[in-house]
């Protein structure tokens, strides 16, 4: 990377303060784990103020230490007056490169195997200036990198748009769920369909439903298995953390008599 990149410096070496409306601070966690943006959500300014670390176009950023560590940001003028901070390090683009393409290069599995490789230390994971001027990166022409950052940033823009509309469609469901529900203070939802009145009436779970205990399934674990098993980890991880298994002990039904062949167990949360 040293061959496309020059620099490599250090970050601002003091502390976060209250953001005064124009002197941003960018720091580790300032970087969006996703999307690799700028997140102002939470903005700071420097303590102290030194424009020799002020970012400019062609600078592309890397953690250096943390569980962060190979996380990459790309300075954009949107960002507006940036400085970054000490546990980062700077890289300017040569000339005959492209800002967007090797940053790309940074969202590849090849580079996440190098940071996975170098970080690991005894203590606290880190990878140095030298480490990331050694790693090694495939580059085409400067027009054939501008065509594939092009078409990547297009993507990207598509992909941003899509996430605007989940946020909205997010909060629109958390508002309709306030508004459509009742609570223990009304009887009544604040917006209702078209001939539906009246008040709500105040069940208790065991009316509408029956329930049982899960039982223990440790000892049929099985990662091969054709039965997922359902516990608090599957629940809380959304399904993303699964174990599986042979023995079908309990089955769990779904509505409209669709069957899921699934295991479960109930846990403390």
């Amino acid at each position: 990377m040293g061959e496309t990149l020059t620099g490599f410096e250090y970050g601002l070496n003091t502390p976060a303060t209250d953001y005064d409306g124009i002197n941003k601070y960018l720091r580790i966690t300032d970087i969006d784990d996703v999307s690799h943006k700028f997140d102002i959500s939470h903005l700071t300014s420097p303590k102290l103020k030194d424009d020799n670390y002020l970012l400019a176009n062609g600078d592309i950023l890397f953690a250096r230490t943390g569980a962060s560590v190979g996380k990459s940001y790309r300075y954009s003028n949107i960002d507006g007056k940036v400085y970054y901070a000490g546990f980062l390090i700077k890289a300017h683009i040569k000339d005959h490169f492209s800002t967007n393409f090797i940053f790309d290069t940074t969202l590849l599995p090849r580079y996440h195997y190098f940071v996975q490789v170098t970080s690991m230390r005894s203590g606290q994971p880190g990878i140095n200036a030298k480490e990331y001027q050694k790693y090694i990166i495939y580059t085409p022409s400067e027009s054939e990198q501008n065509k594939i950052s092009d078409l990547i940033l297009t993507i990207q823009k598509l992909i941003d748009l899509q996430q605007r509309k989940l946020e909205q469609l997010k909060q629109l469901k958390k508002a309709m769920l306030q508004q459509l529900f009742v609570n223990k203070n009304n009887k009544q939802p604040n917006l209702r369909f078209k001939n539906f009145n009246g008040d709500w009436e105040e069940r208790k779970l065991s009316d509408i439903a029956n329930y049982r205990n899960g039982k223990a399934h440790e000892q049929y674990i099985d990662m091969n298995g054709i039965y997922t098993v359902v516990n608090s980890k599957f629940i809380s991880t959304n399904g993303k953390v699964k174990k599986f298994s042979n023995e079908p002990i309990e089955l769990l039904k779904k509505v409209r008599s669709l069957l899921f062949y699934l295991m479960y167990r109930t846990e403390k949360l």
